[in-house]
């Protein structure tokens, strides 16, 4: 769906939120983070399991992958987390952009 999107939308940038996950995990836990990344700045942590971003639900490396693309970077997110018991709700995180 990603590409799909960005070969039809040749203006869109592409977002980034500074965080790694492993492509091939079951679940997307957040391996790392870009010290003054996104996320990072957000309060997100290394360890936290991303659930959702702006309320679609991520349960893989790609799911994350196609909610990032349709992202402009203009607008704040709202990211939640599993954090061992709690779900954490992270409002007001500004993706960056890069062009392709």
């Amino acid at each position: 769906q990603a590409i799909s999107f960005l070969a039809t939308h040749p203006e869109a940038k592409r977002v980034r939120l500074g965080c790694l996950l492993d492509i091939n995990a079951s679940t997307p836990v957040i391996e790392g983070l870009i010290n003054g990344g996104p996320l990072a700045r957000g309060g997100i942590q290394t360890g936290d399991i991303l659930i959702s971003i702006n309320g679609t639900t991520i349960n893989n490396y790609g799911d994350m992958l196609d909610a990032t693309y349709y992202l402009t970077g203009e607008k704040p997110l709202t990211v939640e987390v599993i954090r061992g018991t709690q779900v954490v709700k992270s409002r007001g995180i500004i993706p960056t952009q890069d062009s392709r």
